[in-house]
């Protein structure tokens, strides 16, 4: 029965990348999660990777957001695009160079 639960959890953490927020969806206790993350080894890969990949989904809906807020001409979401992209606008001019294994350079 465990295992089930945390296959569960791992694949709540994808949609959902915090671990409250999965433990409460799944009907798992926090504490039975942090147990489980102390004592199995693989379990705790497997959610570290979960919540990554969760991560990276909610990052790419957030810019998907963004740029639907740019194309309604919202102001706000503008000027958020120009001071993160745009070297001209930034306020020290640096822009960070983001590769797709996430690291900054």
């Amino acid at each position: 029965m465990k295992h089930s639960e945390k296959d569960k959890l791992t694949e709540i953490l994808i949609d959902f990348p915090v671990i409250k927020t999965a433990c409460k969806k799944s009907n798992v206790s926090r504490a039975t999660c942090y147990r489980w993350l102390k004592e199995d080894k693989l379990f705790a890969k497997k959610v570290k990777a979960a919540i990554k990949e969760g991560v990276l989904s909610v990052n790419d809906m957030a810019e998907e957001n963004l740029i639907t807020m740019i194309q309604d001409k919202e102001m706000g979401a503008i000027k958020y695009w120009l001071r993160h992209h745009h070297k001209e606008y930034s306020r020290n001019g640096y822009i960070p160079v983001i590769y797709a294994n996430n690291k900054r350079k």
